[in-house]
């Protein structure tokens, strides 16, 4: 607060303002009060998401203008915001948030889809682009793969080697065991490997055989 404003503007005593002067600096006084208090609750509330905001996790915010702002002003988290919605939705019930916040989540992630799907191409005149689940399971296995780009429903059946070194999706007359679900076993791979796993709408990914890797090498 700037102390020398309330000093300069005080008028005298006895003076036929100074009761309404009054008032409105402790009007005044109050609001500010009020301002410290709930900046250093969303302060609080802005370190318990730090646990929950990991790998680029998005964040709507939902809240009246006011405090829309002032978690903005205190956030380290700000770059996770995707969206935000203005309003008093104390009373709201999941099924009316969810119907305000998941429009603003699809277009995010078919933003972030697209995005994704640029870079493959792009990755792949560097040689950083590995499509197909045979070889991105490979990839996997050797600790390459940044990020897994997957379809959604998309299951195939595999089949390893006699030294497990090696996958087949036909069986060889060497196959030591059969995976039921190869596409599941690359994606548990990528993730133990600190890679990351976006999945997309079926069809999307059918020039790369239904699930492609962006490489961290060759």
């Amino acid at each position: 607060a700037n102390n020398d404003e309330y000093i300069d503007t005080k008028p005298a005593p006895g003076s036929s303002a100074s009761g309404y002067a009054s008032v409105k600096s402790v009007e005044k006084d109050k609001s500010e009060v009020e301002s410290i208090r709930l900046k250093d609750f969303f302060r609080h509330v802005d370190k318990g998401l730090t646990q929950y905001l990991i790998s680029g996790r998005p964040l709507i915010v939902v809240a009246v203008k006011k405090d829309l702002s002032f978690f903005e002003e205190i956030s380290s988290h700000a770059h996770h915001i995707i969206g935000k919605a203005e309003g008093d939705y104390d009373y709201s019930s999941n099924k009316e948030l969810a119907a305000i916040v998941w429009p603003m989540m699809l277009t995010h992630l078919k933003q972030n889809r697209l995005a994704l799907l640029e870079e493959l191409e792009e990755k792949t005149g560097a040689g950083l682009s590995i499509p197909g689940v045979h070889h991105s399971w490979t990839a996997a296995r050797e600790g390459k793969s940044l990020k897994l780009l997957v379809e959604k429903d998309y299951r195939r059946p595999g089949y390893l080697s006699d030294d497990e070194s090696h996958l087949y999706l036909r069986p060889p007359r060497n196959a030591s065991r059969i995976i039921a679900d190869a596409v599941e076993d690359v994606i548990e791979t990528v993730l133990e490997k600190k890679g990351e796993v976006h999945f997309f709408d079926n069809g999307e990914l059918k020039q790369y055989d239904h699930i492609a890797t962006i490489a961290r090498y060759k």
